[in-house]
C-alpha cells in the first residue's frame, strides 16, 4: 500500500492509497503558524500504516523539506512535480505558479463529476477558488487571505487592535459589542460574502457548475452558502490517490 502524504501551510493530510485504489484511513496533523510540523506524530502514523511506498506534495518546499527529512529512508518516495505529474491541461500563463494542492482538488472534482464544470473553494490558510472545464482543463480561479490570514495582517497593519481567533461557529449579528466580537464578525462576513459572489457569478458563467468545498477551516461558513454542492474534507487527498492510480 501507498501512503499519501500532502503538506501545506498549516497541516499534514495523509491517508493510505489502497490496492484497490480506495482511499483508507485519512487523518490530518496541524500545528500553529511558526511551529515546527508534528514530526514524531508523523513517524507514528508512518509506523502505524508501515508503507512500501510515499507519494507526497506540497505547496511548501521549506516544510516539505523537513517532512522529507524525517521520513525512513527505506521508503521510496516520489514527489508530484518532480516524479508524478497532475494529468491536467493547465491554461494558466505560466503553469508553473499554480499551487499543487489547487491541482490536486480540481483533478479529483472533474474525476467526480466530468462533464461539469468543478469549482474547488478550499477554506485553507489562503482561501483559494479553482475552476477545472469539463474537458480537463485547470482554467484558473482566485486566491484570498483566510480567516487567520485576515485577521494577523489586521493586526500587523493596526496594532492597537487584538488579534483574534478564527471564527468557529457561523456569525449572523452584524451588530457586536466588543472589539474581538466585532473583528471576528467583520472577517466572517468578509468570507462569506467574498464565497458567495464569486458563486453567484461563476453560475452565472457556467450553467453546470459544481462546486465542492475543502479546507480544514470551512465549517462555519457551509451552513450559510447554498452555492456549495458538497464538503469533501479530503479532496486534495484524493487528487493525490488519482494521480498515483494513473501511473499504475
Amino acid at each position: 500500500m501507498r501512503l499519501l502524504l500532502l503538506v501545506g501551510n498549516s497541516s499534514i493530510r495523509l491517508g493510505l492509497a489502497t490496492d484497490a485504489g480506495e482511499l483508507h484511513s485519512p487523518e490530518r496533523l496541524s500545528w500553529e503558524a511558526g511551529s515546527p510540523p508534528p514530526l514524531d506524530a508523523l513517524d507514528d502514523a508512518v509506523g502505524r500504516f508501515a508503507p512500501a511506498e510515499i507519494h507526497a506534495a506540497s505547496v511548501r518546499p521549506d516544510r516539505w523539506k523537513v517532512v522529507a527529512g524525517a521520513l525512513d529512508p527505506a521508503i521510496s518516495v516520489r514527489v508530484v512535480g518532480e516524479d508524478l505529474f497532475v494529468p491536467l491541461e493547465n491554461a494558466y500563463l505560466d503553469p508553473r505558479e499554480v499551487g499543487v494542492d489547487r491541482l490536486l482538488g480540481a483533478l479529483a472534482v472533474h474525476a467526480d463529476h466530468p462533464h461539469a464544470h468543478g469549482a474547488v473553494i478550499d477554506f485553507g490558510t489562503a482561501l483559494s477558488i479553482s475552476i477545472v472545464s469539463p474537458d480537463g482543463v485547470f482554467l484558473g480561479g482566485l486566491i484570498a487571505p483566510g480567516a487567520r490570514a485576515l485577521a494577523r495582517g489586521l493586526v500587523s497593519l493596526a496594532p492597537r487592535l487584538p488579534e483574534v481567533s478564527p471564527p468557529s461557529e457561523p456569525i449572523d449579528d452584524v451588530v457586536q459589542r466588543s472589539t474581538e466580537a466585532a473583528i471576528r464578525a467583520g472577517i466572517y462576513a468578509t468570507i462569506l460574502g467574498g464565497v458567495d459572489h464569486v458563486l453567484a457569478s461563476l453560475r452565472k458563467r457556467y450553467d453546470n457548475l459544481v462546486a465542492v468545498a475543502t479546507g480544514g477551516a470551512g465549517a462555519p461558513y457551509l451552513a450559510r452558502l447554498s452555492g456549495i454542492d458538497r464538503y469533501d474534507p479530503w479532496l486534495g487527498l484524493r487528487g493525490l490517490l488519482l494521480v498515483g492510480e494513473r501511473e499504475r
